[in-house]
């Protein structure tokens, strides 16, 4: 099923789906998204751990460090 979202109403969207055990849940669309974005910080942190581990610096990941102007 393709997600489109293009107003705030689209996020207030209640979507039905099934989990990987087939269960049958609903979310708001918002919802879905905040979970996206901090599963996904989730697993960068665990891949920041295991450089770490064997002595990597891990590179930045913040996003805000892309995005904010550099002096000069």
């Amino acid at each position: 099923q393709l997600l489109s979202v293009t107003s705030q109403a689209d996020l207030e969207k209640t979507i039905t789906y099934n989990t990987s055990k087939g269960e049958p849940f609903q979310n708001l669309t918002r919802d879905i998204f905040m979970q996206i974005i901090n599963h996904s910080t989730h697993h960068r942190a665990q891949i920041a751990l295991l450089l770490r581990q064997n002595n990597i610096t891990p590179p930045t990941s913040d996003y805000i460090f892309y995005k904010r102007d550099k002096p000069g």
